[in-house]
């Protein structure tokens, strides 16, 4: 490791191109190295770079492998050999530079490494539904553990995005609607990545992405500086907290203002304020997108870029040109080389500054059976009439209903690798439960042709997907331009204009005339489906799964996991309500005047799992001036294991400013056995820790505390 003098040494010995180098990430990595007879190569092109800039920041999606990069099983590696195109690359640099500064390696990792022979896990908003810190710890460390054994150095992890408008394609990406949700899994995830020091964490995107107007990807978002310290900046302290390494840029802005060249943002705010230590990198091609929507002019805008405080860019080339910029007297000298020290640091801290050879080593096998868990424990139940779940009859005649549930693409969330093979999909998991049950299954599409009062009972798949057409046109920053296929719910670019199911769907369901009907969702975001609720004696929410959906799907209908997730989400009771959010500022309970009912049929926080919910008693209540400390007492009623989400609420009033309906201040995941008796305590600050211009510590504050489960609310203080 090297202190601050002797990176700033290096600086000093570097030449404006070599600087510039550094501060550029400037490759689709999946394009600098080729395959032929069974041996990798790197392209001339990449060379070429490393000759004239003597080196480079970062290089993006080496092993990233999807229909947009047309790396696949045929083109692609063979499994152990991800860490020879990682070292061919680095190496190359060592020996073929004079500073001989190895490279950044950024990969996606949305929900598990986005490249072959990785476990896709669960999206965001199946982990954030588990309100499961400890289960997502254990995934994270999976993930470190085999971006180790490949050479990755540099996870790329969306944690920071709140949807607004639930419309908004990346929903899928996100913890929850909830910030504080965020702001916690966004703090295990960070600790846990970055437990060695050998891989960071570019979290993204820095900041309010998710307050997209519309719901249309990257457009301006419409808050005040009260709605971004409330919403859309706590999930960033829960990475802060825990010295997250990196964060990269949203595309979106602010009250007119790109965020990549919003210096208040950048510098007055991450910076001084926060006091954010980290790199910050620009989202790819945002700097040269600005040409479009902001100013025609390619030195105008990377200057800008640099003076704002981005330190490297994803693709742009205007940020290569940064010499014309200096000409210009656009920007200082000065200015690259603190956004150069930053680079520096961050590979200084990840012990790369030292390094004169990369070794192979084997490439770590990823536990799929903390994948299947970590799913299960997103799931979530909400129906269950007269417990038919867990599934427990036998020989019983059998129709399961739904398109492409033999398809391992349909239960996986958008940036997601090819797969061949180590999967299970749902059709696998039913199989799997008529083996054990002696079911006779038949299988049919939304277009039933048989009688379905034929039946005992079935089992319908509904929802939506991320599946992206192969043959599809993307952008060149990823994002779906064109597809012939039209099925996708969801997935960057694939903004919807209603949250409604597909029509094929509900047709098909109501054709259903079964004594029982078990209706599972698969989505990434939440989705009107009240016709079908009403009708379905058991309802199941398995967001996307992953590619163990079959194990997964199997394990929690017969009872052998829990699915012990509850809603992240509030979920419309009608197909306009697009933004609803539990914590809302109150005005008042106004709704839609020609709505007949709620606005929501399913309140955040919402879920059955199995069996009776814990009884909970207030054993104590403390507070001081600055804290406030609740011991309850939980009891499971049930004769067997029970696990549950505790969710503690508190709803303010009388301050000087509007306050939200309720909020979320704290929540822990419970396991109890059968029968038993557990206390747990929950301890909240009451001083509000506002990171920049908000104040509202408020001694007269009128604070009502209280824990809900589903309709039954334990009220503390």
């Amino acid at each position: 490791m090297k202190n601050k003098k002797e990176i700033l040494k290096i600086i000093e010995s570097m030449t404006l191109k070599e600087k510039i180098g550094q501060i550029n990430q400037p490759h689709y990595g999946w394009t600098i190295w080729y395959k032929k007879d069974n041996q990798y190569f790197l392209t001339d092109e990449f060379k070429n770079f490393i000759k004239d800039f003597g080196g480079v920041g970062s290089i993006y999606g080496i092993l990233r492998t999807d229909p947009w990069t047309k790396k696949d099983f045929e083109n692609g590696f063979a499994n152990g050999d991800q860490i020879k195109i990682i070292n061919l690359v680095q190496n190359y640099i060592l020996e073929n530079t004079r500073l001989k500064i190895p490279a950044l390696i950024a990969e996606e990792c949305p929900h598990g490494h986005q490249s072959l022979f990785s476990e896709s896990y669960p999206t965001n908003i199946s982990i954030g539904s588990s309100f499961d810190l400890k289960n997502y710890g254990k995934v994270i460390n999976e993930q470190r553990k085999l971006l180790e054994s490949k050479g990755v150095n540099l996870a790329l992890i969306s944690g920071l995005d709140i949807p607004v408008d639930k419309r908004w394609g990346r929903t899928e990406e996100c913890f929850s609607e909830d910030p504080l949700i965020a702001s916690k899994f966004n703090s295990v995830m960070v600790e846990n990545m970055q437990a060695e020091d050998k891989v960071g964490v570019t979290i993204k995107h820095f900041i309010a992405y998710g307050a997209a107007a519309d719901g249309k990807n990257g457009l301006n978002a419409n808050i005040g500086n009260r709605e971004l310290e409330e919403i859309h900046m706590k999930p960033f302290y829960g990475a802060l907290d825990k010295k997250v390494k990196s964060v990269m840029v949203a595309y979106n802005e602010i009250d007119g203002v790109p965020c990549i060249v919003n210096e208040w943002l950048l510098k007055d705010i991450l910076r001084n304020k926060l006091n954010y230590q980290g790199m910050i990198m620009a989202d790819g091609l945002a700097i040269d997108g600005l040409q479009q929507k902001w100013i025609n002019n390619n030195h105008i805008v990377a200057a800008s870029a640099l003076k704002s405080g981005i330190d490297i860019s994803l693709w742009d080339k205007t940020f290569l040109d940064l010499d014309s910029c200096l000409k210009q007297n656009l920007i200082k000298e000065s200015d690259i080389d603190q956004a150069v020290f930053n680079v520096l640091k961050l590979k200084n801290e990840l012990n790369l500054l030292d390094k004169n050879l990369f070794e192979e080593k084997k490439i770590f096998q990823e536990d799929q059976n903390i994948n299947i868990a970590m799913a299960a424990s997103g799931s979530v139940v909400l129906k269950n009439d007269k417990d038919i779940l867990p599934l427990k009859t036998y020989n019983q005649k059998v129709l399961v209903v739904g398109d492409n549930i033999d398809d391992v693409y349909y239960q996986l969330g958008d940036y997601s690798s090819f797969q061949k093979d180590n999967f299970s999909t749902y059709q696998d998991g039913i199989n799997q439960i008529a083996n054990k049950l002696n079911w006779k299954v038949s299988y049919s599409n939304y277009d039933i042709k048989v009688n379905t009062q034929d039946y005992d009972l079935v089992i319908f798949f509904g929802g939506g997907n991320s599946k992206r057409d192969f043959t599809a046109q993307f952008e060149s920053n990823g994002a779906i331009k064109s597809s012939k296929q039209k099925t996708m719910t969801s997935g960057e670019g694939v903004d919807l204009h209603n949250l409604d199911l597909p029509k094929e769907q509900i047709n098909s369901f109501e054709t259903i005339k079964a004594k029982k009907i078990i209706t599972i969702i698969n989505t990434g975001k939440p989705m009107v489906l009240t016709t079908i609720f009403s009708r379905s004696d058991a309802m199941v929410i398995t967001w996307y799964p992953g590619n163990r959906a079959g194990d997964v799907i199997s394990k929690i209908l017969l009872g052998d996991l829990e699915p012990s997730g509850r809603l992240n989400h509030s979920f419309p009771r009608y197909t306009s309500i697009n933004s609803l959010r539990y914590n809302d500022k109150n005005i008042g309970g106004y709704k839609y005047f020609d709505l007949p009912e709620s606005e929501t049929l399913f309140p955040f926080g919402y879920g059955l799992g199995y069996g009776l919910p814990f009884e909970i008693k207030a054993k104590d209540f403390a507070k001081n001036d600055n804290q406030v400390s609740i011991i309850l007492e939980l009891e499971n009623p049930n004769s067997f294991n029970r696990t549950e989400p505790i969710l503690l609420f508190k709803e303010v009033r009388d301050s000087i400013f509007t306050q939200r309906k309720e909020e979320l201040v704290d929540f822990e995941k419970v396991e109890l056995k059968a029968k038993e008796k557990k206390l747990i305590e929950f301890k909240v600050d009451l001083k509000t820790n506002w990171k920049f211009n908000l104040n509202d510590n408020n001694p007269n504050l009128t604070i009502k505390w209280y824990v809900k489960q589903n309709d039954k609310i334990v009220i503390l203080k």
